[in-house]
């Protein structure tokens, strides 16, 4: 599994803890120079941030050659002169806030709770944003998302879906094995995923007595992918599961990455 989030590839145990969560901070940004350490990195790195109310232990993505790589601050200070030419920006500040009940569920562990960790929150994790520096050139076309009729799958009957290849119902079994389907949820009956790829890759559908409806993918594959299969193979799973008798909404975590969490919650139980 590549690295998730920066606090996360340390394997130092005191590493400090932002006193108050980013989660239920003001919304007023203050001003400051901050030291930020990264896994590429030798030693912590200044940038100027304008956006946040920083605290040692938050953990951010910023702009420059380190952009898409998240950092953790290890030092804030508001004293400070500079020109802003000469340092680059924070731009993102990871809500790593988690609450609520837990229980495992086979390599996932499994929330009934509103929104434990919203898709938002999650997508806010390992999708970072775009480095302002990069422009686009002239002749580039502008990007812009069209959708299309999405695919339908039965997650009771999952072979008998005909867009699926056996080639990529082969793919999707070897990333269901590896455990790739990092986060799920399903809230009102709108499902969300992402799946660890080359890439992250995002997955949104409806979901209603077992049969995804309008599932659609973000990875450049024109038809029904490994990865949103690899997510039908996963609802499959839990609902098999005694502690999916009855259930409604849920939201469904990485064994790996919720105990990296765990020890940042203010509100859990397991």
């Amino acid at each position: 599994m590549k690295r998730l989030i920066g606090f996360m590839a340390n394997n130092d145990s005191q590493a400090e803890m932002p006193s108050t969560p980013a989660a239920i901070r003001g919304n007023t940004p203050v001003k400051s120079l901050v030291k930020i350490r990264f896994n590429s990195h030798p030693a912590p790195l200044a940038y100027y941030n304008d956006r946040f109310d920083l605290q040692e232990g938050d953990v951010v993505y910023v702009s420059g050659k380190l952009s898409g790589e998240p950092g953790v601050v290890v030092s804030v200070t508001t004293k400070f002169r500079i020109h802003t030419s000469d340092y680059e920006r924070v731009l993102s500040l990871l809500d790593l806030t988690i609450h609520g009940s837990f229980t495992r569920v086979r390599d996932k562990m499994v929330s009934f709770d509103h929104l434990a960790i919203t898709p938002e929150q999650f997508g806010g994790w390992v999708t970072p944003p775009e480095n302002p520096k990069k422009k686009r050139g002239e002749e580039d076309e502008e990007d812009e998302v069209i959708s299309g009729e999405g695919y339908t799958i039965d997650t009771n009957n999952i072979e008998d879906c005909d867009d699926i290849t056996s080639a990529i119902a082969e793919r999707a079994v070897n990333y269901c094995a590896e455990g790739r389907v990092r986060y799920l949820c399903v809230q009102n009956g709108v499902g969300r995923a992402y799946v660890e790829g080359t890439k992250w890759y995002r997955v949104d559908f409806r979901f209603s007595d077992g049969v995804m409806t309008d599932i659609y993918c973000d990875c450049p594959y024109p038809e029904l992918c490994k990865h949103e299969v690899a997510v039908a193979l996963t609802l499959r799973m839990l609902f098999k599961q005694p502690q999916f008798k009855n259930a409604g909404d849920f939201m469904a975590l990485d064994r790996w990455v919720f105990w990296q969490l765990a020890s940042r919650a203010d509100s859990i139980s397991l």
